[in-house]
């Protein structure tokens, strides 16, 4: 049974926006996909374990594996799933928290055989060569407001309130995939 297959059997897929072309593409062999996590605790919790878990399936079937801690969102905060801003954690804590958690996702995916299709990497690495006006220009003219403000993690916060931080996250996790994508020719 491939991954995939198995992923459906047990239920696991929620969402999927093209799944049958997904079900093609793993026909024509191994694809490169990615997980991100932001480093906003120092220890990996039960929230991730399913996510981790299905990446390992995938490992195991040969494909490649992007695990991004987000050293840049982590600093801007997710609002998904909250119905307050986070705290703004500072740069020192973050990368404490990266340090501890590469730890614990290398000892998670270790394995001798699978080292070489297993990458970690910090988002923060290509997030502080941009500059506000360029990373605006080069990315923000891409998306319009009305698409944003229909993103679910933006619709159950407006009533509330959302800052603009929080509401420019979208943006920096569709850039993560653009240069995963364009770097590593990540699907």
């Amino acid at each position: 049974m491939d991954v995939l297959e198995d992923l459906k059997n047990r239920g696991l897929i929620h969402q999927a926006t093209n799944l049958s072309g997904l079900e093609q593409r793993l026909k024509k062999g191994p694809i490169v996909l990615y997980y991100g996590i932001d480093p906003t605790g120092k220890s990996l919790h039960l929230g991730h374990l399913l996510h981790l878990i299905t990446l390992k399936r995938f490992l195991n079937e040969g494909h490649k594996i992007i695990l991004v801690l987000g050293g840049a969102t982590g600093l801007i905060g997710d609002p998904s799933g909250k119905s307050e801003e986070r705290p703004l954690l500072g740069k020192k804590v973050i990368q404490q928290n990266i340090v501890k958690l590469t730890k614990q996702l290398q000892n998670f995916f270790k394995s001798e055989k699978t080292k070489e299709r297993l990458l970690i990497l910090n988002n923060y690495q290509w997030y502080s060569q941009f500059k506000l006006l360029d990373f605006l220009r080069e990315v923000g003219k891409n998306f319009t407001v009305s698409y944003l403000l229909a993103k679910e993690s933006v619709k159950n916060r407006l009533e509330i309130g959302i800052s603009f931080t929080e509401f420019s996250y979208n943006l920096l996790q569709a850039y993560d995939f653009y240069y995963l994508y364009k770097k590593f020719n990540c699907e």
